[in-house]
């Protein structure tokens, strides 16, 4: 397992767009069961491949859909349901809960702080293709739905 563990990353980013999104398939079900206690690492491992360049854009478009995915656990499936999620898992409140955010959070804000306000810089280019517009805003929008999970517990008595 721990061998799988430790290529699977790297196997997912050097393969096709439409192979990535599989073998992210397989990091997303893997996380179900290992994620943090077993795989500690494998937020900022994901998290550590978003560098803003704009000739990855498929490879950052992946890891971002990827952490999104792992990361909706943090999200309370009743309400979100209303919003624009279809979530199946519930995650109540809980020491747990918030420490494994925390953690999350602590070893990966830095990462994509930097990602963010670099796609932010990008947008503001007037210089830019449309079409790389178009990729930023999507890579954006995922950006704020990962904040969104991550934060969704301290606002879900305002929800």
């Amino acid at each position: 397992m721990e061998t799988v563990k430790a290529n699977i990353i790297q196997a997912m980013l050097s393969t096709t767009y439409k192979i990535a999104l599989q073998i992210a398939e397989a990091i997303y079900f893997l996380s179900k069961k290992e994620f943090p206690e077993r795989w500690k690492i494998l937020a900022h491992s994901l998290a550590s491949f978003l560098k803003g360049d704009s000739n990855m854009y498929e490879k950052e478009h992946v890891v971002l859909k990827t952490l999104l995915k792992i990361f909706k656990k943090f999200v309370n499936n009743k309400t979100i349901y209303i919003l624009f999620y279809n979530r199946y898992e519930y995650s109540e409140r809980s020491d747990p809960l918030y420490e494994e955010i925390i953690l999350v959070c602590d070893e990966n804000h830095d990462i994509f702080l930097n990602y963010v306000q670099i796609l932010i810089t990008k947008l503001c280019n007037t210089q830019m293709k449309s079409e790389e517009n178009m990729n930023n805003l999507k890579l954006l929008k995922t950006c704020l739905k990962i904040f969104y999970c991550l934060n969704f517990q301290v606002f879900y008595s305002f929800v």
